[in-house]
């Protein structure tokens, strides 16, 4: 009787290592699927979810040799012409349609710059200095992590705080 529990173990054992094994690379991979975020925005106690993240690059602000990474997390998914027009951000912000955290990256992982977008500000506002960015990967075709503000911060009477973690693809030219 002693083998054939020893034996059931051994099978038990087989069948649950893979299985822990995916859990465990899970939990230490990025986030969540590439273009989703987790967290939240809050601005006069009135808090959103971010829950759809973006990224792109563009040549680096203090170094053109090097890209800056620009991360922007949504309450609802963006248009194609919002990712790459400001005003059109500036516009659907007025309008009370998204709410968006904006942050400049560069090339050494320091967040240079960013905003919100948001009715409260009017459609925008610029937010520098306060940015906070944790990796969990970054390479040239995905970046993940978590990006925050400690602490509520206030602009033009607004009080205003996010945290998020997040994972977006960096879209790249195809090669011909």
């Amino acid at each position: 009787m002693e083998n054939r529990q020893r034996k059931l173990a051994l099978v038990a054992a087989a069948l649950i290592a893979p299985l822990l094994a995916v859990a465990v690379s899970r939990a230490d991979g990025p986030p969540g699927q590439p273009g989703t975020a987790s967290g939240s925005l809050t601005l006069d106690a009135v808090t959103v979810k971010l829950t759809h993240a973006y990224a792109s690059v563009q040549p680096g602000f203090f170094d053109k040799k090097t890209e800056d990474t620009r991360v922007l997390l949504s309450d609802v998914p963006l248009p194609d012409a919002a990712l790459t027009d400001v005003f059109e951000l500036i516009h659907l912000a007025r309008d009370g349609k998204v709410h968006v955290v904006e942050v400049d990256i560069d090339a050494t992982g320091t967040p240079i710059g960013g905003g919100l977008f948001a009715k409260n500000f009017d459609g925008t506002v610029s937010a520098a200095g306060m940015h906070k960015f944790a990796k969990d990967r970054w390479d040239r075709t995905l970046i993940a992590g978590r990006l925050w503000v400690d602490g509520p911060q206030e602009f033009m009477n607004v009080k205003w705080h996010y945290d998020a973690t997040f994972s977006a693809s960096i879209p790249r030219p195809s090669k011909k």
